[in-house]
């Protein structure tokens, strides 16, 4: 008898052992080798256009990605990045007195805008960070090198952004849901190329959800917020206060529509445009 209880307890423990051992075979691809384990997006290449009624403009493209693992979950990041823009700005008699031309007529310091100068920005930067992510924020912190070179249609005295400048760049970006009613992102960089700095924070309250565009695409949410942008360097600052419109989950893709008012130093008041994408993959 206990023969057969021994035996009978060996028959149970193989098949149990057999069981396991097949689910685990189960996990096995027909060429022996072990399925991979799904993985999230690892690169997200985003893309931002803007434009003001004062004729400045400005086109950016940045791409992300994980050093390892994937986007969703914390780990360090790799970002690259190119930008172009284009300004102008009046130049006026006091200026050029102000910069102590040499031979400078007299009276030209009582004249007003002599004249009007164009500049274009093209810059590059290349970043190393670490990206913190949880349920319901991810906080990204890079550091690394950055280049500007400022080109003027005439030469100015007056402004110190011009030529070529190496710098030293930092950014910080959060992109947060408090609750499952609302978002705020806001992005802040500083260049010591020229002493460039950049902020620009969007809080969003969820308008709209699930909503059909046609019968194979759709928005997962739609956010409406404020927008307020400040941007400065060694020769001009610029403020922007607006609203934004963001379109989130379409697919793997995020669209941020925004205008409204915007501050030049030197240009005054007008109007702002921004378009801003990112995808993931």
């Amino acid at each position: 008898m206990l023969r057969h209880k021994c035996f009978s307890l060996l028959v149970v423990t193989a098949c149990m052992l057999g069981s396991k051992a097949f689910a685990a075979d189960a996990a096995v691809s027909a060429n022996g080798f072990q399925e991979p384990a799904a993985q999230g997006p690892r690169f997200e290449l985003e893309t931002e256009s803007e434009a003001t009624t004062r004729g400045n403009w400005g086109v950016y493209v940045q791409g992300t990605g994980a050093l390892k693992g994937s986007l969703d979950e914390s780990g360090f990041r790799a970002r690259l990045g190119f930008d172009y823009s284009g300004y102008n700005y009046p130049l006026t008699g006091s200026e050029l007195v102000g910069a102590q031309l040499p031979n400078a007529p007299d009276g030209i310091d009582q004249i007003g805008q002599i004249g009007k100068i164009y500049g274009y920005e093209p810059g590059g930067s290349i970043l190393l960070g670490y990206e913190w992510v949880t349920e319901r924020w991810s906080l990204m912190g890079f550091v690394g090198a950055s280049i500007l070179h400022d080109s003027l249609s005439y030469p100015d005295p007056t402004n110190k952004v011009q030529g070529t400048a190496w710098g030293f760049k930092t950014v910080w970006e959060l992109d947060a849901h408090p609750t499952d009613e609302t978002m705020f992102y806001t992005y802040a960089s500083y260049n010591t190329a020229f002493d460039t700095a950049h902020i620009d924070t969007r809080p969003g309250y969820l308008f709209f959800n699930n909503v059909a565009i046609t019968n194979t695409l759709s928005v997962g949410k739609i956010y409406l917020g404020p927008q307020g942008v400040f941007s400065s360097d060694i020769h001009d600052q610029i403020w922007k206060v607006g609203a934004h419109v963001t379109l989130d989950e379409i697919g793997p893709m995020q669209v941020t529509l925004a205008s409204g008012y915007v501050h030049d130093r030197y240009l005054g008041p007008g109007a702002y445009f921004m378009l801003n994408t990112s995808v993931r993959f």
